[in-house]
């Protein structure tokens, strides 16, 4: 089992709890002073005159639609050597397991994907301030159960990862981001010889499997689009992701026009940048480079090179909210996954992918 306290992983609490319901200030009348809406109550307090039938103090409660309590996270699973995973999160109060919830997603008819490497789930609701402990299960471990159960001490089940999830993690009405990046360790608790530049090291213990929490805050200026880089490849290099134009070869095929601009430089092995506007990129090339530390794009070997519109993301059936350009007026994290199996580091196209996804932010 690979323990990880991690203060801001709030992870899977979005699938947990996304049965949670919604407020509705609905219980007449009111207690306090005067409402002064025009109309039916429809958000959170009032702010216009009295509501015929609303006699007392300012609203306490969310009328309708998502409460003010909840945040709002999605998960990616960057992990290229573990499973898709089934997820169970003990509740609790006082520091004392309340209820459990999962396994989640459910087996259903036995198709469900869980949440398989490359996957990137949509936006799930959920409360905040309730301390969890959040379990990751291999999805093949929990489907073999019958009934399909959160484990209990008899199945001698142990977690692949577990994250202490502290009430505070999340703000209320705010967008996020989960990602697990890393490696697992084996069996026998051993970190992969996959690292170095000839890729037979074994991987130092800062590339063990985590969960980062990502606020998903990006605000382009009108006409531009925000972009960042979330780099998911424990194996790689640090990164500069640059945009090259496109132009036609005496081939009349599409390449890269070999004058590539900066997009965000030195993005570490799961790490991630921040936001940078760029003008709207329907077509042309993402390159991929060894960091240069004076951000020239052609100053550094290049690693890779993604055409856009992107091609579909490869080896998951949940990446809702995917793109294939970056238009203006958007914000798009983009994904790397995947590892290195060539030496020196040069991403395999069967196991490397950068992967594009909307982003959204509270209003």
């Amino acid at each position: 089992m690979i323990s990880k306290k991690i203060e801001t992983a709030a992870i899977l609490a979005g699938c947990l709890l996304a049965l949670a319901g919604c407020g509705d200030d609905s219980t007449p009348p009111d207690s306090g002073p005067a409402d002064t809406g025009t109309v039916a109550d429809t958000g959170t307090a009032d702010t216009g005159t009295a509501d015929a039938g609303d006699a007392g103090p300012t609203d306490s409660g969310t009328d309708s639609g998502t409460p003010a309590t909840d945040a709002l996270v999605r998960v990616a699973n960057l992990v290229p050597n573990g499973p898709a995973f089934r997820v169970c999160a003990d509740v609790k109060v006082g520091g004392t397991v309340v209820s459990t919830v999962g396994p989640l997603p459910p087996r259903g008819d036995g198709t469900d994907p869980g949440i398989p490497f490359r996957g990137v789930s949509g936006y799930l609701t959920f409360p905040v301030g309730v301390d969890y402990t959040v379990n990751f299960y291999d999805i093949t471990a929990i489907d073999a159960l019958d009934p399909e159960h959160c484990p209990v001490a008899a199945d001698g089940l142990a977690p692949l990862i577990t994250a202490d999830v502290p009430a505070a993690a999340l703000e209320v009405g705010k967008f996020y981001t989960v990602a697990a990046t890393g490696f697992l360790r084996d069996s026998a608790g051993d970190m992969p010889a996959l690292c170095s530049a000839t890729l037979d090291t074994t991987c130092p213990d800062a590339l063990e499997a985590a969960l980062q929490l990502l606020p998903d805050t990006g605000a382009p200026a009108s006409g531009k689009v925000s972009v960042r880089v979330v780099q998911g490849i424990p194996n790689m290099p640090n990164l500069d992701v640059c945009y090259d134009a496109v132009v036609t070869s005496d081939a009349g095929t599409p390449e890269p026009a070999g004058s590539p601009t900066l997009i965000v430089g030195n993005v570490g092995p799961t790490a991630a940048s921040a936001y940078v506007d760029m003008d709207p990129m329907t077509d042309g090339f993402i390159t991929i480079h060894a960091y240069n530390a004076a951000g020239d794009c052609l100053a550094a070997a290049e690693l890779a090179t993604v055409p856009i519109p992107f091609p579909d993301p490869i080896g998951t059936a949940f990446v809702p909210g995917s793109t294939k350009t970056f238009d203006a007026d958007t914000i798009v994290t983009i994904f790397g996954s995947g590892r290195n199996i060539d030496s020196p580091p040069v991403p395999d196209p069967s196991s490397v992918v950068f992967i594009p996804m909307f982003d959204e932010v509270a209003p």
